[in-house]
């Protein structure tokens, strides 16, 4: 019978002493203070203060910090992770979360590991295995038209009514796909 593997949670702080390396594992990072520089499997991440991501097993990542950067680190082989976006849509529920653990690890409260662990991944949002159909964005197109819009005092409501959106979806969207605010 094999050995089962608990998630662990902790807190990392990170500086300029630039890392490399892989794991057997997913690894879900929270920033929670300062940027850390990351580069997944060759494509360069800023990882900003309320920002997250998810690190799937056997991609090697690059890690720096050049400032302090402090980041709740999630450990787990649990493969519904997999599944999740690479960034969350959940970015202000996920913060107080993270926030919430951080307190209860530094404080040495009483906290659950595999519930908050369930919590977190909750938060991060669905699985694309249950996600509903969504039509594509083309953001050729909607880059196009922010150029032709230059001269404009352009808000997240114009972009996400070119394609149809509520601003809120819009700004999930932008965070799940592309990894960044739509402004």
């Amino acid at each position: 019978m094999g050995k089962t593997f608990i998630p662990e949670m902790s807190i990392m702080n990170y500086g300029p002493s630039p890392g490399s390396h892989y794991h057997d594992h997913f690894q879900v990072l929270w920033s929670l203070q300062g940027n850390l520089e990351l580069e997944i499997e060759g494509k360069g991440v800023n990882l900003s203060a309320g920002t997250g991501i998810i690190i799937a097993p056997d991609e090697r990542h690059n890690f720096e910090s050049h400032n302090a950067n402090r980041c709740l680190v999630l450990n787990t082989k649990d493969a519904g992770w997999a599944a999740r976006p690479r960034v969350p849509c959940s970015i202000d529920a996920i913060d107080h979360l993270a926030r919430y653990i951080q307190v209860a690890l530094s404080s040495n409260l009483p906290i659950s590991y595999e519930l908050s662990s369930l919590l977190l991944a909750q938060t991060w949002g669905n699985s694309t295995a249950r996600r509903r159909f969504r039509r594509p964005i083309d953001w050729g197109q909607l880059t196009n038209w922010v150029k032709s819009q230059l001269s404009r005092r352009l808000t997240a409501m114009h972009l996400a009514e070119q394609v149809n959106l509520s601003e809120s979806q819009f700004r999930a969207r932008c965070y799940a796909e592309l990894g960044y605010s739509p402004m």
